[in-house]
């Protein structure tokens, strides 16, 4: 339990490990017993963030000949667990300085290898071309700091996984030219990416107007439109932004004042369309590789002073083969299948069970042994 000092902090009685406590003068400030303190605390970890958990391996390509054929000298434990891009390259140069080739940093990028096969590249190079010295330097500096975010989210994920005495996370350093390389191979194909899924949700308010019927709403980020007079009509993944040019985004707009929804082919909602001003609300994406329900985009036209304003779009889900029903005036627009995550890891595990006759089962799954349920089934 953390002690009372923490309910002043706004954390109380949290159970929790600090990974990383550093201390800097506070900015601005005369008093040097003023300080700044930065601190990382995950939820009590049973020993789960710590830098034996982390394998750091030299390609063929950036380890000597002479280290290469040493066993496992192209290959080290960290000492402490790197936050930044340039704490990983001082664990490098701590665990491998005389067996670098040409002893250069600067040449090399990163793998991030987590259990499930899921590699994220990250590098110092900002493969800019900018010949602006300011603007380029702002850049690398952009560059660094999002690798770091990378290397952040990858430990964070891979250290929260439970210990089975193997690597959770293996960063291995590879020449920055063939990490540029591969990487743009990748992300030339949907199909070699981790989707970046996110939920979106449509919902529906019956109106008192018998002629007007009903309006839709759309959110993203969530999959629930269950909110104030609005009843939630369906769920559907997509995607948070492009993987490649063949994704197309599809804009949400709002009218104000009736509150009804514009949705396009677009990036940008906003502007004048079946006769109203939209303000533009939200932006997804979606690809053709999309695996999950049908969805049906439409629109519908009111005519009439007093109904003109009331024209609106919906996205709503193909029921039986078809979009809404015949005769309710609404007209269609485009349809796309939702996202849903398909990968499937090419790491297995080989589990061991006996029956109730005490019988030895054995099975490949991918789940990992904590998340199983309590007769052993993965979850």
């Amino acid at each position: 339990q953390g002690s009372t000092r923490w309910a002043f902090d706004g954390l109380s009685n949290l159970n929790f490990d600090l990974i990383r406590h550093e201390r800097q003068p506070f900015p601005e400030v005369t008093d040097t017993s003023v300080e700044l303190h930065w601190v990382k605390a995950v939820p009590r970890s049973g020993w789960r963030f710590t830098p034996e958990r982390l394998r750091l391996v030299l390609d063929g390509e950036a380890c000597r000949p002479e280290c290469r054929s040493l066993r496992q000298r192209c290959a080290a434990f960290p000492t402490r667990l790197p936050f930044t891009l340039s704490e990983l390259e001082m664990e490098f140069k701590t665990a491998f300085g005389n067996c670098l080739v040409d002893g250069q940093l600067d040449s090399l990028g990163y793998w991030l290898i987590n259990r499930r096969a899921l590699i994220t590249p990250i590098s110092r190079d900002d493969h800019s071309a900018d010949t602006d010295v300011d603007s380029h330097r702002t850049t690398r500096w952009a560059a660094a700091w999002a690798a770091s975010w990378a290397l952040n989210e990858a430990i964070r994920e891979a250290l929260s996984s439970p210990m089975d005495g193997e690597p959770a996370l293996v960063i291995r350093a590879v020449p920055v030219s063939r990490l540029r390389a591969e990487t743009a191979r990748m992300r030339s194909s949907p199909q070699s990416q981790q989707m970046p899924l996110a939920s979106a949700c449509s919902g529906i308010f019956r109106l008192d107007d018998y002629h007007l019927g009903s309006k839709h709403t759309v959110n993203v980020g969530s999959d629930d439109c269950e909110q104030r007079s609005w009843t939630h009509l369906a769920s559907f993944g997509v995607l948070r932004r492009p993987r490649t040019k063949q994704d197309f985004p599809v804009c949400i707009g709002e009218a104000e004042g009736v509150w009804t929804a514009r949705v396009a082919k677009s990036e940008d909602c906003s502007g004048k369309a079946l006769g109203i001003e939209w303000t533009h609300k939200h932006v997804f994406y979606m690809g053709e590789d999309g695996k999950g329900p049908m969805m049906c985009v439409r629109h519908k036209v009111e005519t009439g002073k007093k109904y003109e304003k009331w024209s609106r779009w919906q996205i709503l889900p193909q029921t039986k083969g078809k979009c809404g029903a015949r005769g309710d005036g609404y007209k269609l627009d485009f349809t796309f299948r939702s996202m849903v995550d398909t990968y499937v890891p090419s790491r297995a595990y080989l589990w061991a069970q006996k029956d109730p006759d005490g019988h030895l089962l054995l099975s490949l799954e991918t789940a990992l042994p904590a998340e199983t349920t309590g007769d052993g089934a993965p979850r």
